[in-house]
């Protein structure tokens, strides 16, 4: 017989560790604790160069023109459609530029807080 679970709640046989996270992750932030992350935030959106963001931008705008040829979506990126994306530039481009392809792809999931 299944346990009835409403949100936020494990079934008994759950772990400490399993308890822990989710009450962690459930609990409310405090405003302090709300306002050091968002100043977090701004601080890690500030500390690439002007240079970098330019070309992580030309960088994502041609991942994204890619996803939509061959019908995948660019957010979230599947693992798999990066690394076919990687592979189709791979003749084209030298270690460096596909490193940083990839960078910018990272970066835009960064910044919309997406895996």
């Amino acid at each position: 017989m299944s346990e009835a679970l409403s949100p936020g709640r494990l079934p008994e046989h759950a772990s400490a560790g399993d308890k822990e996270q989710t009450r962690a992750a459930t609990t409310p932030l405090t405003p302090l604790a709300d306002a050091a992350i968002a100043a977090a935030k701004t601080y890690a959106r500030q500390a690439l160069a002007p240079e970098t963001l330019r070309a992580y931008a030309t960088d994502w705008r041609a991942f994204i023109a890619w996803c939509r040829a061959a019908g995948c979506e660019a957010l979230p990126a599947a693992p798999a459609a990066v690394a076919a994306y990687l592979a189709a530039c791979a003749p084209g481009y030298s270690r460096a530029a596909l490193e940083r392809r990839l960078a910018a792809i990272g970066h835009q999931h960064r910044l919309r807080e997406l895996p």
